[in-house]
């Protein structure tokens, strides 16, 4: 039998024990309320005035008693059962428990060397896989310095490129007031001849018209 089946039975032992203590509780429980009934209605007759009645209760009661002291045996003797199975598992344990201890210090006498082994091939694996995440550290550091580099390029060019559109811009706005000044000018000494010949026009227009009167003066001579 193996442990898992010893441990079922042992189990299964203990659950039917239990069984058996609470059935006779119930057992118990149920006579002693008999006798108490029997008792009462016992004492209420007349032993010498109704003796084949008092007879009847005596011996019922007589009846309940042994059914109560077997309950009562029947509980004992299940606990007896339950605490002696529970010794035994208990050393049953320990024997086992004794077996394991000696058979782990045959098994560690037996196996040093191979532990140290165990153990210095360990230390050296770690060691690699120590320098291994030291060497990825340092290259995941410069790669990072690498596209830092990169990204700070891009800001600079980024940043000429903002003060050359700035500066065309600034230099697009002169342009344009300096345009809009030469227009301006130009319109002005444009209306300044277009204003002096139509004063001019006016001036010969005047001339024409005396030189006009003059003549019709002349003919009315």
């Amino acid at each position: 039998m193996d442990k898992f089946e010893s441990d079922q039975k042992y189990e299964q032992g203990l659950d039917e024990s239990r069984a058996r203590i609470e059935e006779a509780q119930n057992t118990e429980r149920e006579a002693r309320e008999n006798l108490k009934q029997a008792q009462e209605k016992r004492d209420a007759i007349s032993k010498e005035d109704n003796p084949e009645e008092y007879e009847r209760y005596s011996e019922y009661i007589a009846n309940q008693e042994s059914i109560l002291q077997g309950a009562e045996s029947a509980i004992m003797g299940e606990n007896a059962f339950i605490r002696g199975a529970k010794r035994d598992k208990l050393g049953e344990k320990y024997s086992m428990a004794n077996a394991v201890v000696e058979e782990e210090k045959i098994l560690a006498a037996g196996s040093k060397e191979i532990m140290g082994a165990a153990v210095q091939e360990s230390m050296e694996h770690i060691q690699d896989q120590y320098q291994d995440n030291i060497e990825k550290a340092q290259e995941q550091k410069e790669k990072k310095e690498e596209e830092q580099e990169k990204l700070d390029e891009l800001k600079e060019k980024r940043k000429e490129q903002e003060q050359q559109l700035a500066a065309a811009k600034a230099e697009a706005a002169e342009k344009q007031v300096e345009m809009t000044e030469q227009a301006n000018e130009t319109i002005t000494e444009g209306s300044a001849d277009v204003e002096r010949e139509l004063r001019k026009i006016q001036k010969e227009a005047e001339l024409l018209d005396e030189e006009m009167k003059g003549l019709m003066v002349d003919s009315k001579l």
